[in-house]
């Protein structure tokens, strides 16, 4: 979208299941991802987004009330390094929630 056509609004409707990609890279990390089999997300409220330029976008539950994203979600990020069968473990999780 890129904020081409700041007018156009994707909906994002509940019970959907969309697969999730995502890249962690650098020059001191580099995610190796499994090919086999791809992450699904499940959107458990409707919601809608509009991108106004390029890299801002806005988000509505109601296709009235437009907040940027930190406006509108709110929530939890971290990352943790444990031991699995023996070898070590980083998990990165995030929990997302409507303001």
């Amino acid at each position: 979208m890129q904020g081409d056509q700041p007018e156009e609004v994707i909906e994002f409707s509940a019970q959907t299941t969309l697969p999730i990609s995502f890249f962690l890279n650098g020059d001191l990390l580099d995610l190796v991802e499994n090919k086999e089999r791809c992450a699904m997300v499940t959107v458990k409220q409707t919601f809608y987004v509009r991108c106004l330029r390029k890299e801002v976008l806005i988000l509505s539950a109601n296709l009235t009330d437009w907040k940027p994203f930190l406006e509108f979600i709110t929530g939890t990020a971290s990352a943790t390094l444990s031991i699995q069968d023996g070898q070590p473990s980083l998990v990165i999780g995030a929990e997302m929630n409507r303001r």
